[in-house]
């Protein structure tokens, strides 16, 4: 069984590898900077975008 740490850290390559900007934040209030700081609202609306575990079946693929 692997961890929540793994899993985290397989995602961040997968995503790095097809060319994203990976910003990993897993637990506290860091996310309040970045939805600060994102003055287009494009981390908002991918995240209004994204159905529940799509990211993950992204991954597997």
């Amino acid at each position: 069984m692997r961890g929540n740490g793994r899993i985290i850290d397989e995602l961040e390559k997968l995503f790095a590898g097809a060319g994203w900007n990976v910003i990993k934040l897993v637990w506290g209030s860091d996310w309040d900077g970045l939805f600060a700081r994102d003055t287009e609202g494009a981390l908002a609306r991918a995240f209004a975008k994204t159905v529940d575990g799509q990211m993950q079946a992204a991954a597997a693929r």
